[in-house]
């Protein structure tokens, strides 16, 4: 067995276990347990379908190699140490994403809105210092480790003969594992960055970080909107947030220009990558319109996002 049909085959198993946990969840599972909805759905699909699952069904799969050795998870995965120029750069890049994601997040939202989607999801109550540690630990910390885990480390361990086209299928799983339309357009680009950290360093760190601020990010956001720390600045003065915003756009977008291409200038340098824009697939590499599980987990994907829209509609 390939590498290739050995990650399709456990991120297929993957996204059936996460399917069934919704499936669960929507059946009152959660109730035997004694913990709330979200907390044991984060659990469960953070720790049990995106890392410990993989973990084992790579190690079952591969130790089936005489030459095996334990190292060589560091190696697949993308558990490599990172220069403190690359880490400046990391940072760079993620207060870029975070502002531009937000822009995409909006304009993808009034979008929905137009097409009558209505969100079901409910904003947390933080009546406690407590409850936001928790919310931390749960939406930032949990994901950002183990979704990179499945998503940088897994997917680049058995697509990375596909060449360039390795960041494309990272962010498009990504995307449709949220299985939800309303968050399908920003994780699609926060895909395509992350990946490209991944693609350009060679290490999960970089992502592993920015998923994690990322994350922090909103969660902090939201904390202090409900305590009144943040005001309506843009609504009060509309011209100078457009002002302002556009040109934190044109910032943004020539700073993480700027981040990537000295990323991919060093990469190139250390032999990470090839010199070109978009290096193809290796020659004994399955194409992508050939592979039997890349095709079935998309149509997965996309049948639940396009289900989550059309339960938004019609709710």
């Amino acid at each position: 067995m390939t590498k290739r049909h050995r990650t399709g085959l456990i991120y297929f198993i993957v996204i059936i276990a996460t399917l069934l946990l919704r499936i669960s969840v929507y059946e009152g599972v959660e109730n035997n347990v004694g913990i709330e909805l979200d907390h044991y759905f984060t659990i469960m699909a953070q720790i049990v379908c995106f890392f410990l699952l993989p973990l084992i069904l790579y190690f079952i799969f591969t130790t089936k190699d005489k030459n095996y050795q334990l190292s060589s998870l560091s190696d697949d995965f993308g558990f490599k140490k990172v220069s403190f120029c690359h880490l400046l750069l990391t940072i760079v890049i993620c207060i870029c994403m975070i502002y531009l994601a937000t822009i995409i997040s909006v304009v993808w939202s009034a979008i929905l809105q137009l097409l009558g989607y209505t969100s079901s999801s409910s904003g947390t109550e933080y009546t406690s210092v407590g409850v936001l540690i928790l919310e931390l630990f749960m939406t930032a910390v949990l994901p950002g480790f183990c979704e990179e885990f499945t998503h940088r480390g897994l997917l680049f361990y058995g697509y990375r003969d596909s060449g360039f086209k390795v960041v494309i299928v990272s962010a498009l799983l990504f995307s449709l594992m949220h299985q939800n339309i309303r968050q399908t357009g920003y994780t699609f680009f926060d895909g395509i960055v992350i990946a490209l950290l991944f693609y350009y360093t060679g290490s999960i760190w970089p992502g592993i970080l920015v998923h994690f601020l990322n994350n922090a990010y909103a969660v902090l956001s939201g904390y202090f909107n409900i305590n009144g720390f943040i005001g309506n600045f843009m609504g009060e003065h509309p011209v100078i947030t457009i002002v302002l915003g556009s040109l934190f756009f044109i910032l943004s977008s020539g700073a993480m220009f700027f981040s990537f291409w000295k990323l991919r200038r060093d990469a190139v340098k250390k032999g990470v990558i090839q010199d070109k824009l978009f290096a193809p697939a290796t020659e004994m590499a399955l194409p992508l319109h050939k592979d039997v599980y890349f095709i079935v987990i998309v149509i997965l994907g996309v049948v639940a996002t396009i289900f989550s829209l059309v339960w938004g509609i019609l709710r």
